[in-house]
């Protein structure tokens, strides 16, 4: 198992401080109501149409087949590294084709760049993102910014590693949200690495820009590689929104309601 083998030629020790936040949300307005029975049927449609639950902007996934279920039918894409040579280095602000990185942490004191390899095994084929360091590997602290050249929807890819990362030792994060690995890795590499897979999608706007953290609480030197990066957009025609039998039954109702109130008035 080349994985539980690798070489830990610098050891590091890493301290991070994880913060939570909060957000409330809240809304009021006062109304002088000189109209009850028009303002009552209006208010009416008025909280039918209001009545569904709003969508998370970005929800985030740890299982591949249920990243490909949100997707089902999108446009998307699948960078595996196979066309590219291994020994291939990216300097901060490039990347492969659809893609810039840029690395930041305790590896680029040694002058390490993301570099194609094929050393290990891997999700797919022979190649993957790694560092051009002795152990060919993402580091504890590492930081991967990752830039799509072309906005999409939805992003995903595999990490690999050694045996003994924990829950949430690598993350994902995309405009201040953050998925990290499952506790139980989704399989192995042919030579003993452990495969998670991390991925956002957008229910709201486009994303272009992402960064990968590798880092543990204790400060162990877990080696993580990178493969099958995705970048997904839905290009299909969005529906057209109808409102409900019920809801079109309460505006009716309000509707009424105003002409029943002009009617009187004309009347007086």
């Amino acid at each position: 198992m080349f994985y539980a083998s690798l070489p830990f030629g610098r050891a590091r020790l890493v301290a991070h401080t994880r913060r939570r936040t909060t957000m409330t949300y809240g809304m009021s307005k006062r109304v002088r109501l000189p109209q009850r029975a028009v303002l009552a049927g209006m208010a009416a449609g008025a909280l039918m149409l209001g009545a569904a639950p709003a969508q998370a902007a970005l929800v985030g996934y740890q299982s591949q087949a249920a990243f490909n279920t949100a997707i089902a039918g999108w446009t998307r894409t699948t960078t595996d590294f196979e066309a590219i040579a291994a020994g291939t280095t990216y300097g901060a602000g490039t990347g492969p084709s659809g893609y810039t990185f840029t690395l930041t942490g305790p590896s680029t004191a040694y002058g390490d760049q993301p570099a194609v390899l094929d050393t290990y095994g891997t999700t797919s084929g022979t190649n993957y993102l790694g560092l051009n360091n002795p152990d060919g590997a993402f580091e504890t602290g590492d930081r991967l910014a990752i830039h799509f050249t072309t906005p999409a929807q939805a992003f995903g890819l595999f990490v690999i590693g050694t045996s003994g990362i924990q829950a949430d030792d690598i993350r994902l994060v995309i405009d201040g949200n953050t998925v990290g690995n499952a506790a139980t890795e989704a399989g192995t590499t042919n030579d003993g690495g452990h495969i998670y897979f991390l991925g956002f999608v957008s229910t709201a706007v486009n994303i272009s820009n992402a960064s990968l953290e590798f880092f543990t609480d204790d400060g162990s030197l877990f080696p993580t590689n990178v493969d099958d990066l995705v970048v997904a957009i839905d290009q299909r025609e969005p529906p057209t929104d109808v409102p409900e039998p019920g809801t079109l039954a309460l505006l009716a109702g309000g509707a009424l309601a105003a002409g029943a109130l002009r009617r009187r008035t004309r009347r007086t």
